[in-house]
């Protein structure tokens, strides 16, 4: 299922426009990275510019925080409405350091977590 994406900060430093994102999982995880379409992410604080905007020209990405015990991987798309967040486990018991998630229903722990992504880019194409 997709993620629910939604902005929580805008800044603009020097010539760049940088965008913080709360993604919310919910359902189930599908297998390779649930999809993340940023051009459907909300504006909840109604900010000033906090939208991607054309032709969406990222050049940073991270993922800011993730929930304890789990590891978050952004993958970036061919355009702005397939980007993928794959998600992983930490932990003794699993067989090596990080498994990804199966496909199944997501754990409470990152439905109730915070997940926040960074996205950055040249002002007037992010």
């Amino acid at each position: 299922m997709a993620l629910a994406l939604s902005v929580v900060s805008v800044n603009h430093p020097q010539n760049k426009k940088e965008l913080i994102l709360k993604a919310v999982p919910s359902g189930n995880y599908a297998a390779g990275g649930d999809t993340a379409d940023l051009a459907t992410a909300t504006n909840p604080k109604y900010l000033e510019d906090a939208q991607f905007g054309y032709p969406g020209t990222i050049e940073d990405y991270e993922v800011l925080s993730c929930p304890t015990g789990f590891v978050a991987e952004l993958i970036p798309g061919s355009n702005l409405t397939n980007w993928k967040l794959k998600f992983s486990e930490t932990g003794a018991a699993l067989s090596g350091p990080l498994a990804e998630l199966t496909a199944a229903a997501y754990p409470a722990a990152l439905t109730g977590g915070t997940i926040l992504l960074r996205f950055r880019g040249p002002k007037g194409q992010l």
